[in-house]
């Protein structure tokens, strides 16, 4: 989160290979800096546990 209160930004992707709810730390970059979270894709992922399905 000190990166971030610097300037930083943060690529939010990947999820599915998460093995725990990113909420929390999304909230908590929001809070510092607004405009530093950017979502991105990685879809179609090879490497989550489970495929795409929309």
């Amino acid at each position: 989160m000190n990166l971030v209160d610097k300037g930083a930004y943060v690529k939010a992707s990947g999820f599915g290979r998460l093995d725990f709810d990113p909420v929390w730390a999304i909230k908590q970059i929001l809070a510092i800096n607004e405009n530093a979270c950017v979502f991105g894709s990685d879809l179609p992922s090879t490497r989550a546990q489970r495929p795409f399905l929309p």
